[in-house]
């Protein structure tokens, strides 16, 4: 199996996708320009609470991911390819 030749015991079965170099390199670059804009913004707010609107750029965790999914504000979602699989009961 082709999947199998590919992906190693660390993914999950559910990937397909291929993972390079250069992909997490991109994904690196796009968190920290997100979070440096976060932060920029998180300085308005503190220099001048009347113009600066706080507006989360990025959010982190299953839970507030969750949260801003329903509320529908989400534009992308990154997942790691290698997170842990439990069995437990509401996990």
């Amino acid at each position: 199996n082709i999947k199998q030749q590919i992906h190693d015991a660390g993914f999950r079965e559910y990937c397909s996708q291929l993972i390079d170099r250069q992909l997490d390199e991109l994904c690196i670059e796009l968190l920290i320009t997100l979070k440096r804009f976060q932060d920029r913004k998180k300085q308005q707010l503190q220099a001048n609470p009347e113009r600066a609107r706080r507006k989360r750029r990025f959010v982190h965790g299953i839970r507030e991911v969750t949260k801003h999914l329903r509320l529908q504000r989400l534009k992308c979602v990154l997942i790691a390819p290698d997170c842990q699989s439990i069995q437990s009961q509401g996990g």
